[in-house]
Protein backbone atom coordinates (compact mmCIF):
# COMPACT_ATOMS: atom_id res chain seq x y z
CA UNK A 1 0.00 0.00 0.00
CA UNK A 2 1.65 3.41 -1.35
CA UNK A 3 2.36 5.87 1.48
CA UNK A 4 3.39 9.35 2.14
CA UNK A 5 6.16 10.71 4.21
CA UNK A 6 6.23 14.28 4.71
CA UNK A 7 9.30 16.03 6.05
CA UNK A 8 8.77 19.47 7.56
CA UNK A 9 11.07 22.69 8.55
CA UNK A 10 11.21 26.16 8.81
CA UNK A 11 13.52 27.94 6.40
CA UNK A 12 15.04 31.68 7.02
CA UNK A 13 14.22 33.91 4.55
CA UNK A 14 17.99 33.87 3.86
CA UNK A 15 18.06 30.43 3.26
CA UNK A 16 15.32 30.00 1.36
CA UNK A 17 16.84 29.86 -2.45
CA UNK A 18 20.16 27.89 -1.36
CA UNK A 19 17.77 25.63 -0.10
CA UNK A 20 15.04 25.19 -2.96
CA UNK A 21 18.28 24.94 -5.34
CA UNK A 22 19.44 22.17 -3.02
CA UNK A 23 16.28 20.59 -3.45
CA UNK A 24 17.44 20.29 -7.56
CA UNK A 25 20.51 18.43 -6.01
CA UNK A 26 17.79 16.01 -4.37
CA UNK A 27 16.28 15.13 -7.72
CA UNK A 28 19.85 14.92 -9.42
CA UNK A 29 20.73 11.27 -7.53
CA UNK A 30 20.05 8.17 -8.04
CA UNK A 31 16.21 7.20 -7.29
CA UNK A 32 15.50 4.62 -4.87
CA UNK A 33 13.26 1.76 -5.36
CA UNK A 34 9.70 2.65 -4.55
CA UNK A 35 9.62 5.69 -4.70
CA UNK A 36 7.08 7.34 -7.03
CA UNK A 37 7.31 10.93 -6.55
CA UNK A 38 8.76 13.72 -4.44
CA UNK A 39 7.67 17.38 -4.28
CA UNK A 40 9.12 20.68 -2.31
CA UNK A 41 5.67 22.36 -1.35
CA UNK A 42 5.99 25.89 -0.28
CA UNK A 43 3.05 27.40 1.87
CA UNK A 44 2.05 30.39 0.77
CA UNK A 45 1.03 31.86 3.89
CA UNK A 46 3.80 31.13 5.78
CA UNK A 47 6.70 32.09 4.11
CA UNK A 48 8.94 30.22 6.27
CA UNK A 49 7.31 27.00 6.25
CA UNK A 50 8.72 24.37 3.46
CA UNK A 51 7.23 20.59 3.21
CA UNK A 52 9.08 17.70 1.03
CA UNK A 53 6.45 15.45 0.47
CA UNK A 54 7.36 11.91 -1.06
CA UNK A 55 5.16 8.94 -1.99
CA UNK A 56 6.27 5.63 -1.40
CA UNK A 57 5.13 2.23 -3.37
CA UNK A 58 4.70 0.96 0.21
CA UNK A 59 6.18 1.32 3.92
CA UNK A 60 8.89 -1.38 3.39
CA UNK A 61 10.46 0.02 0.44
CA UNK A 62 10.95 3.53 2.53
CA UNK A 63 11.58 1.86 5.45
CA UNK A 64 14.62 0.31 3.01
CA UNK A 65 15.86 3.72 1.72
CA UNK A 66 15.61 5.40 5.41
CA UNK A 67 18.04 2.51 6.81
CA UNK A 68 20.61 3.12 4.11
CA UNK A 69 20.56 6.49 3.93
CA UNK A 70 21.74 8.53 6.72
CA UNK A 71 20.35 11.55 7.09
CA UNK A 72 17.48 11.43 4.67
CA UNK A 73 18.18 13.94 2.13
CA UNK A 74 15.38 15.92 2.35
CA UNK A 75 17.31 16.20 6.37
CA UNK A 76 19.87 17.45 5.39
CA UNK A 77 18.37 19.52 3.07
CA UNK A 78 16.94 20.94 6.13
CA UNK A 79 19.87 21.23 8.25
CA UNK A 80 22.03 22.94 5.52
CA UNK A 81 19.35 25.23 5.90
CA UNK A 82 19.65 26.30 9.72
CA UNK A 83 16.56 24.57 10.50
CA UNK A 84 15.16 21.61 12.52
CA UNK A 85 12.80 19.40 10.32
CA UNK A 86 10.14 16.94 11.34
CA UNK A 87 9.06 13.24 9.54
CA UNK A 88 5.51 12.15 9.16
CA UNK A 89 4.51 8.72 7.56
CA UNK A 90 0.99 8.11 6.68
CA UNK A 91 -0.97 5.82 5.37
CA UNK A 92 -3.46 6.45 2.31
CA UNK A 93 -6.66 6.19 4.15
CA UNK A 94 -8.88 6.91 0.96
CA UNK A 95 -8.55 9.08 -2.39
CA UNK A 96 -10.68 10.37 -5.05
CA UNK A 97 -8.85 10.05 -8.24
CA UNK A 98 -11.29 12.09 -10.97
CA UNK A 99 -11.55 10.46 -14.17
CA UNK A 100 -11.96 12.13 -17.24
CA UNK A 101 -14.68 11.88 -19.67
Amino acid sequence: MTVITIVRGEVPAAQQRTFEEGFSHIKDRTIPDGLITTRLLHDEDNPTHYLVESSWDDRASFEQFRHQTNPLPAFALFHQAGSQATLNIFDIADELIPTLV
